[in-house]
């Protein structure tokens, strides 16, 4: 009787193929690999400039810091069993495409926290009606630049994540009033939308088809646990009292929005 074959490591490194791929939030947010549990970010005050008159005496600003947390506590898993007789009469094409499926799942499911996270922890919000997009984009980006918003803006470059029904109306709209442009996108091969000075990206993962978010890139923190992204059990002992193999990956991560970043992130409403 033949033996059914367990492929550990090509199962493996499948799954971190899709771990690697890009993603609004590795490629657009702040995303920090760590195994701690807590992760501090402590920021300062801004310094002061003033004039001065040579061999005047001058005044020393109180350097004050500022501390917030961001606490890696939510657990993402993706766990199937395959019935054994099914995996061998399958075998290693059906081992490969678990794998795959587990890594996209798993990414989606961080993607769908982040944007998620964005919108709750935003400092601004906006309202865009259908047909005013353009508008509302300016009005968007004059939220963000107020105090440093600009520099971040002009360091950072910012971003704009939409539905799809949405995004089609934006890019038709702006077509037609002459200002769409094109820039390469590092999230696939080709080019993406610019409107206003923001890159514009469709998902299907905003929360809601009126859900928009309007962010200076690097906002939005995402701490991911080392130690288990993408960490991959195969158990061949029957899990469950059931005649399979059991295939387990899991992801630990925690979310957050600075309060010095939260003034550059927008919660949009698109056209509702």
């Amino acid at each position: 009787m033949a033996n059914t074959i367990i492929y550990k490591e090509d199962f493996a490194v499948k799954l971190q193929e899709k771990l690697s791929e890009p993603k609004f939030f590795n490629t657009l947010g702040d995303v920090i690999y760590t195994d701690k549990k807590v992760l501090n970010n402590p920021y300062k005050n801004d310094p002061t400039v003033a004039s001065y008159t040579r061999g005047a005496q001058f005044s020393y600003t109180d350097v004050t810091l500022t501390n917030e947390t961001l606490d890696i506590a939510t657990t993402a898993i993706s766990a199937e069993y395959v019935d054994r007789a099914d995996l061998a009469q399958n075998g290693y094409d059906l081992q490969i495409r678990l794998a795959a499926d587990q890594g996209d799942e798993l990414m989606d499911e961080i993607e769908t926290a982040w944007i998620a996270a964005g919108v709750a922890q935003a400092g601004n919000s906006s309202t865009w009606t259908d047909g005013s997009f353009i508008a509302g984009i300016a009005d968007a980006r004059s939220e963000i630049v107020t105090d440093k918003g600009l520099r971040a803006l002009e360091r950072n470059g910012g971003s704009i994540i939409m539905s799809p029904a949405k995004y089609a109306g934006l890019v038709t709209e702006a077509q037609d009033a002459g200002v769409l442009t094109f820039s390469d996108s590092v999230l696939k091969e080709g080019t993406v939308a610019m409107v206003g000075g923001f890159k514009v990206y469709e998902s299907n993962l905003t929360g809601g088809a009126t859900q928009a978010l309007a962010f200076v890139n690097k906002t939005i923190t995402v701490g991911i646990l080392n130690t288990t992204f993408g960490m991959t059990v195969i158990d061949e002992h029957n899990p469950d009292n059931r005649s399979a193999i059991g295939f387990v990956t899991r992801a630990d991560y925690g979310l957050k929005v600075f309060a010095n970043n939260a003034g550059f992130v927008v919660d949009v409403t698109a056209g509702a």
